[in-house]
């Protein structure tokens, strides 16, 4: 436990966190957790956050002992009651994703933040097991990060590398008490059935399964993360935002083809499955121009020898509804664009581009202030760039033209 209170020390210092967050579901582990916390000594606002599933009968109760914990260690908290979810074939996956959504919007509201969560050893070798049953490679099975960046801070796990029974002692001895979610015993959960069905017949071949596998789960993050640093240099030469160069992309093998594809859509919050990845990777080998692949809510197309990736908000090829803005971008640059080789997107923070009548470049917040365009009319405004240059604004539809 020293070693995990030294390790939030070294954090806080480091990236100089002022909010830390638990987050406390009242079970073992997190409430050693916070009760951990208290032992910091340093100046920092420290706040439990209990998420309300509302999948237990018991939920009510087991919220208003979390309050009372939390009000006797003297730190702030609060509950967020979840809505009921519209499907239930996966309430793990729901639970899962609905409780970080609601840690990250409360840390986007306040910068230098640290969120905690009591993830341990155990945790991390049943999550290891379970990905690669589902046939993940070596980012899947990375398993549970130890840390990484998270909304306006960075999560932390500073359990990961101690036992549960650890966690029991520790709480024992300093007569805490916590709850029993009797979820956990149901084996209806494939994370639950693992745990109560093969993790022990697994310990009594070998005792040091759980470290073993956590291990194994290690060594796979560093070969991971290792991948990226020799990719991503490579990436950022063949992709410009949701572009990708397909004729420098077939320059590289086959693996790494996989890997850049995989890296490039990630960033993009898009997760293929094995499947999917290989049906883009055949797609972008071939280079067909009537390519199309839809993955999630967005969309993949082939246009003029790139990949792209459409979103509500991405670029899109400009169709012959917007005859109107080409004929006016000719009338204005007194050249000649056709349909197949503009872009139109809206605004994005960041945009900048060179007025004819400007020297430099400016952004457009202060082009438009320059010129009295209102706010109303801003919101009309239309980004039109080339799709050999999807960086380059070539105009500001209708206002100006740019260099």
């Amino acid at each position: 436990m020293h070693q995990a209170l030294e390790l939030i020390h070294k954090v806080v210092k480091q990236y100089q966190i002022q909010h830390l967050y638990v987050a406390y579901s009242g079970g073992v582990d997190s409430t050693a957790l916070l009760h951990l916390v208290t032992q910091l000594k340093r100046n920092i606002n420290i706040h439990a956050i209990h998420i309300h599933h509302g999948l237990s009968k018991n939920a009510d109760h087991w919220l208003e002992v979390c309050q009372i914990e939390a009000a006797q260690l003297s730190i702030q908290f609060t509950a967020h009651r979840l809505s009921p979810p519209t499907k239930r074939n996966n309430i793990e996956h729901w639970a899962r994703t609905e409780r970080y959504a609601f840690f990250e919007s409360v840390m986007q509201q306040t910068p230098h933040s640290l969120l905690l969560t009591a993830h341990h050893i155990e945790d991390q070798a049943e999550t290891f097991l379970l990905q690669a049953l589902r046939g993940n490679g070596v980012k899947g099975l990375a398993a549970i990060a130890k840390e990484k960046p998270f909304a306006n801070g960075l999560l932390l796990r500073p359990f990961l590398d101690l036992n549960k029974s650890e966690l029991i002692a520790y709480c024992q001895h300093h007569q805490l008490t916590w709850i029993e979610d009797e979820s956990n015993q149901s084996t209806d959960f494939r994370r639950n059935a693992l745990r109560h069905n093969i993790m022990p017949k697994l310990r009594e071949i070998l005792p040091q399964a759980d470290a073993t596998l956590a291990r194994s789960a290690e060594l796979c993050s560093e070969a991971d993360r290792l991948i990226h640093e020799l990719l991503a240099p490579h990436l950022a030469k063949i992709t410009t935002d949701n572009h990708l160069d397909l004729i420098q992309f077939t320059t590289y093998s086959s693996l790494q083809q996989k890997q850049l594809l995989k890296m490039w859509l990630t960033e993009h919050n898009l997760y293929p499955s094995h499947a999917q990845l290989l049906q883009i990777h055949t797609g972008a080998q071939n280079m067909q121009s009537n390519w199309h692949y839809t993955l999630a809510e967005s969309h993949l197309s082939i246009v003029n020898g790139y990949l792209l990736i459409k979103t509500n908000t991405s670029p899109t090829l400009v169709t012959t509804t917007d005859v109107d803005i080409v004929q006016w971008l000719n009338e204005q640059q007194q050249t000649i664009f056709s349909l197949d080789n503009l872009m139109i997107r809206p605004r994005q923070a960041g945009d900048r581009c060179r007025p004819l009548y400007r020297h430099k470049s400016q952004s457009l917040k202060v082009i438009f202030q320059e010129q009295g365009i209102s706010a109303q009319d801003r919101s009309h405004a239309q980004i039109i760039t080339l799709t050999t240059e999807p960086d380059h604004i070539i105009a500001v539809y209708p206002f100006f033209v740019c260099h």
